[in-house]
């Protein structure tokens, strides 16, 4: 790290982001939008800084992990902050971000990103991505990501079941319920043998269907312990106000660096930003 880069380093670690003032600073918005505790939002604002100072000083596209990136999208909703304070007083450089195109190009373009980002991580901080907020490249851009804005004062948010467990109870429910009525246990005529076993097919499919669903799903990588809630922080839920200015998010015409989302699933997917 040159004496420059390092000057600039300091000046970005030590840039504050929450106001003490404000009754929800920046950090306490971060961890509420995500459903994250403030000592996660913590550390994901640190890593995001980080980010920053990587994209600054890289010679290539660089791309954040999902946790860095919901950080960097609620920074840009402090436009006076991001554009201002940050990208011009501190960085003295544009970074911008912006949608992805969609497609497999697209994926394999910041797949690519992200891994050479962990690499730069590495070899300017000598240590390796704290796992939790910057998981493994498949993990990063597994495909069957599906992020929503939700409410949670209007719904509620359940993690879906193990996709053995569900089929496990329902057979075994099927299996006691039907023995009984075989038996007429219940008090009922006993079901006609095509229908036990048209049952009893239904649910081993239902099984194998899962196990087959799980092992994809161990194969694209999951999520990490990153204390994820499953939903996109946006302007929307985070009480941003307006300005007669405006930035293009798509455009690099002025210089600075360019940014974008790499999945198909939007933003969640991936975003970058840098590169000479």
């Amino acid at each position: 790290m040159t004496a420059a880069d390092a000057e600039l380093w300091k000046r970005i670690s030590e840039f504050p982001l929450d106001d003490p003032g404000s009754s929800m600073p920046f950090s306490r918005r971060l961890a509420k939008e995500n459903g994250w505790s403030h000592d996660h939002a913590l550390r994901v604002i640190g890593e995001y800084k980080r980010f920053l100072f990587l994209v600054a000083t890289s010679g290539h596209f660089c791309t954040p992990s999902d946790a860095v990136d919901q950080a960097w999208h609620l920074h840009l909703c402090y436009t006076r902050s991001y554009w201002h304070d940050l990208c011009r007083d501190v960085i003295a450089r544009e970074i911008h971000h912006g949608p992805t195109k969609g497609g497999a190009v697209e994926t394999a373009r910041y797949r690519d990103a992200y891994a050479a980002t962990l690499a730069r991580y590495r070899t300017i901080f000598e240590t390796d991505p704290d796992p939790e907020i910057w998981p493994p490249v498949d993990e990063r851009f597994r495909t069957n990501q599906q992020f929503r804005r939700i409410d949670l004062a209007q719904s509620w948010v359940v993690r879906r079941p193990n996709p053995i467990l569900v089929p496990g109870i329902l057979f075994g429910a099927m299996a006691a319920f039907l023995i009984a009525c075989r038996d007429d246990h219940l008090g009922l005529t006993s079901l006609p043998e095509f229908g036990f076993l048209f049952l009893l097919g239904m649910v081993v499919f239902l099984m194998i269907l899962s196990i087959r669903r799980k092992c994809t799903d161990g194969r694209r990588g999951r999520r990490g312990g990153d204390g994820c809630s499953g939903f996109v922080s946006s302007c929307g839920t985070s009480g941003c106000g307006g300005s007669s200015s405006h930035h293009d998010n798509d455009s690099n015409a002025d210089g600075g660096d360019s940014s974008g989302c790499g999945a198909d699933s939007g933003c969640g997917g991936g975003c970058g930003g840098g590169g000479d």
